[in-house]
């Protein structure tokens, strides 16, 4: 269609046109939004709605829980790592589910990490670290400071 036929057309056509493109621009958002990440997520069907939320963030397309029994899922089973109470975050431009540390900084989910080597996906776990490097497995101490951490923040917010 050209601006010609734009032009001749009335208001109540645009209305439908425009109406039209939307529709179409958030079915391919949705259709983009592909992102269940544990071991069997593409061979499970996906949850009744196609839409849950997981820490605050609507996502698409994820598989039911049942897909993903027996744990290491980001979503429905996540496994006991030491990065498991930080907020989970879909990095849509990367494809991948990041944990938000105290520091407010993102860095691989561990299990996100592990689906995608799994399955031959790039996963170096490269990222931007924070002063604490939060992503390292801390040692007591450094667990009981960052419940602190965590405690303070809390209490902020």
């Amino acid at each position: 269609m050209d601006y010609t036929e734009l032009a001749l057309m009335s208001d109540e056509e645009l209305g439908k046109l425009f109406a039209q493109i939307e529709e179409e621009r958030i079915r391919r958002q949705r259709d983009d939004i592909m992102w269940s990440n544990c071991g069997q997520a593409r061979q499970g069907p996906p949850s009744p709605d196609g839409v849950i939320e997981v820490d605050g963030e609507r996502l698409f397309q994820v598989h039911l829980p049942s897909a993903c029994e027996g744990g290491g899922c980001v979503i429905h089973h996540p496994s006991e790592h030491h990065m498991v109470s930080f907020k989970r975050h879909w990095r849509q431009d990367r494809g991948i589910f990041e944990r938000i540390c105290p520091h407010g900084v993102g860095h691989d989910d561990p299990d996100d990490l592990a689906y995608r080597r799994s399955v031959g996906r790039e996963a170096s776990g490269i990222h931007g670290c924070c002063p604490g490097q939060c992503c390292v497995a801390p040692t007591v101490g450094q667990r009981q400071q960052e419940a602190e951490i965590m405690r303070d923040k809390e209490q902020d917010e």
